[in-house]
């Protein structure tokens, strides 16, 4: 018999416990995935976040608003390009469960400002002349089969009409999409709305206040010096602000949610601990019941290694099974989540998963292989 059917039949000795490790290991790796795609899907994204893009929010809170007014002064700063404006629309979309991240913006200045977007011309010229136009982003088109043309009724769980009911019903004129593949990001999943239109429509009481402003500067070494320059100008002011790299504004919203990092640690941790405990205890199990088999092996000139490489390959076999089936679960459910832009499981965490099953696998083989090296044939075959 060949070795790997000598594999084969260990793994059929005990068909039962060997589904059900099975199982318990595709259950960890599919949790495993989840959770370190999430990670690396985030880090991912912060990543690819411009250093040369500064966010402008309020020293209170980024939920705080800022006077429109100072744009011209962040505006007159040397170092500085193009300056834009947002405030989040917090939207959805037919129900609360179908939230659509929407910006609030003036559209030129808006695509100047992220020019990693493409937007045809004559949709761009179509918004403003509309005023109650909207611009959807090709993944948020694809998510709810929108179109150019559609009328597309949108609730605010903070923006009211001047009638004051929370619908807002929007003329879709154009679709914007990311130019090149580098690296993952979110506005594609967005949508714009036309800042002049929005701002006339609210309440008088809300009017000419802004959420940030985006600022693009000439020489990305100097973020840190043109930061504190725009803070310092509206120090002591009644709206004070906080500037910081596109990049650090990203890090500090992820903050806010918890430290993610060991979080994602301490889970990964859990779960690769419990799949070393039930491979560990399954394979211990499967060579308790054949000691009588492994001593008759040797006897019959099998040498220890042979015997060794016989139970690293049956624990090699459950753990990798466990992981593809776990992995697979994990590429199926991961693009419903949505996050950060990322549609797709990161590859990374394939490898990882593979690094950690071989991992585990070898561990776990450790005190199987310690007992069969130790194991006396006289004695074993007579008490068997």
């Amino acid at each position: 018999m060949s070795f790997f059917g000598l594999v084969w039949c260990s793994i059929l000795h005990k068909p039962i416990r060997v589904a059900m490790t099975v199982i318990s290991m595709s259950l960890a790796f599919f949790v495993f995935g989840l959770v370190q795609g999430v990670d690396s899907s985030i880090k991912e994204a912060i990543s690819h976040q411009n250093i040369d893009r500064l966010i402008v929010c309020s020293r209170i809170s980024c939920m705080s608003t800022l006077p429109i007014s100072q744009r011209s002064a962040i505006s007159s700063i040397a170092g500085i390009g193009n300056v834009s404006y947002e405030t989040s629309f917090f939207g959805y979309y037919q129900q609360r469960n179908n939230p659509v991240a929407a910006k609030v913006v003036d559209p030129a200045l808006f695509f100047q400002s992220y020019r990693e977007l493409e937007i045809p011309p004559q949709q761009l010229n179509q918004m403003k002349q509309e005023p109650n136009a909207i611009i959807i982003g090709s993944d948020l088109a694809e998510k709810y089969g929108w179109k150019i043309g559609d009328n597309v009724p949108l609730y605010s769980a903070v923006w009211k009409n001047k009638d004051g009911t929370p619908e807002w019903v929007f003329h879709v004129v154009g679709i914007f999409q990311k130019i090149g593949a580098d690296g993952p990001t979110s506005l594609t999943r967005s949508l714009i709305i036309n800042y002049q239109y929005f701002d006339q429509v609210r309440p008088a009481a809300d009017q000419g206040i802004v959420g940030n402003f985006v600022v693009n500067i000439e020489d990305p070494s100097q973020a840190a010096f043109i930061s504190k320059v725009i803070d310092d100008r509206f120090a002591n002011s009644g709206s004070e602000t906080r500037t910081q790299s596109e990049r650090e504004f990203a890090q500090a919203q992820i903050r806010k949610i918890g430290d993610l990092g060991s979080a994602t640690r301490s889970v990964v941790g859990a779960v690769i601990f419990t799949m070393l405990f039930v491979i560990g205890n399954t394979v211990m199990q499967s060579t308790n019941d054949r000691t009588v088999d492994f001593a008759i092996m040797k006897a019959l000139g099998f040498r220890s290694h042979t015997l060794t490489i016989l139970v690293i390959g049956e624990s090699f076999f459950i753990c990798l099974l466990g992981a593809m089936f776990g992995l697979a679960g994990a590429i199926l459910l991961f693009p419903s989540i949505g996050f950060v832009g990322n549609r797709q499981l990161p590859l990374e965490v394939g490898g990882l998963a593979i690094l950690a099953s071989s991992t585990i696998a070898l561990i776990a083989s450790l005190p199987p292989i310690i007992r069969i090296s130790r194991l006396s044939v006289v004695d074993t075959i007579f008490r068997g």
